[in-house]
C-alpha cells in the first residue's frame, strides 16, 4: 500500500491566483484566549474552540481543501464533502466547524481538522533520511541527510538548538502495523503531515474533491517540487 502526504494544490489555475489564496482572517474572539483555535498545542480538546475564519481573494477558487498557515498554524480546512471521506477511518483528529468568507460571502461547510495524536510510531526510522541543518550565524551551513536509530533521533531532537532544523526528509512505514487510512505524522517538513493511504486517495479523487495534491511519502519535499519532476507531470506546472 502507498501514503501520501496531502498538500494544497501549487497549480495557480486549481488556485485561481498565482501565490497564496488567503487575504485576510476574521476573528470570532481574543488570539490570546486558550480555547482560540491556534493557541491549541497538538491536543484533544472537549470545548468548541474560537474559530478564526480565512477570507479569501476574490480571484481565489473555493476548494474543499483550503491553505493552511497563518492564524490556523497547522491545521487545515476542509469542505464538509471532504470530511465526510476522511473521517471514515482516520486517527487522532478532531473536527471543528469553521467557515471561510469568499466574495463577502461566508461559507458555513467547512471545518477544521485540529490533529492531538500523532502515530509516529509507524515510521521506519531505518529505512527514513533525516533532514538536519546546524544553526550558524556567521554562515550558511549546507543540510545533513542522517540515518539515525530512533534512540540516536530522540536525542537529537533533545539537545538541538532552537533554531537547528531536523525533521524528517523521506519517509518509509511500516505498514504491516497501520490500521487507518488517515492520519498524522508530527517532525515533517510540514511540521504536521497529513498522511492518506492510496485506498482513501483514490476515494478522494473519484468524489472530485478540488484543491489537493497527493505527495508520495518517499519522496522529499525538493523532489516533489522539482521542475519537471513527478508533481509537474501529475498535477501540472507551479
Amino acid at each position: 500500500m502507498k501514503y501520501f502526504i496531502i498538500n494544497y494544490t501549487f497549480n495557480p489555475k486549481v488556485r485561481g491566483c498565482q501565490n497564496g489564496t488567503i487575504k485576510d482572517y476574521k476573528y470570532y474572539g481574543n488570539i490570546y484566549d486558550p480555547k482560540f483555535i491556534g493557541r491549541i498545542n497538538f491536543e484533544k480538546v472537549d470545548f468548541d474552540p474560537i474559530p478564526v475564519s480565512p477570507i479569501l481573494y476574490s480571484k481565489a477558487k473555493k476548494t474543499d481543501l483550503i491553505d493552511k498557515g497563518g492564524q490556523l498554524s497547522h491545521r487545515i480546512v476542509v469542505s464538509t464533502k471532504l470530511k465526510m471521506i476522511l473521517e471514515k477511518n482516520d486517527f487522532g483528529v478532531q473536527y471543528f466547524q469553521n467557515s471561510i468568507i469568499h466574495r463577502n460571502i461566508e461559507d458555513f461547510q467547512y471545518w477544521v481538522i485540529n490533529p492531538f495524536e500523532n502515530k509516529n510510531k509507524w515510521i521506519d526510522i531505518n529505512n527514513s533520511s533525516i533532514y538536519f541543518r546546524k544553526f550558524n550565524p556567521e554562515k550558511i551551513e549546507n543540510f545533513k541527510i542522517l540515518n539515525l536509530s530512533p534512540i540516536e533521533f530522540k536525542s537529537l531532537l533533545e539537545v538541538k538548538n532552537i533554531f537547528d532544523e531536523i525533521y524528517y526528509y523521506q519517509l518509509s512505514l511500516f505498514e504491516e502495523m497501520i490500521d487507518r487510512d488517515f492520519f498524522t505524522l508530527q517532525t515533517t517538513i510540514q511540521g504536521v503531515s497529513y498522511i492518506v493511504s492510496e485506498n482513501l486517495k483514490q476515494e478522494i479523487e473519484e468524489a472530485d474533491c478540488t484543491g489537493i495534491e497527493f505527495q508520495p511519502i518517499e519522496l522529499s519535499y525538493q523532489e516533489w517540487t522539482a521542475p519537471g519532476g513527478e508533481r509537474e507531470r501529475v498535477y501540472g506546472k507551479m
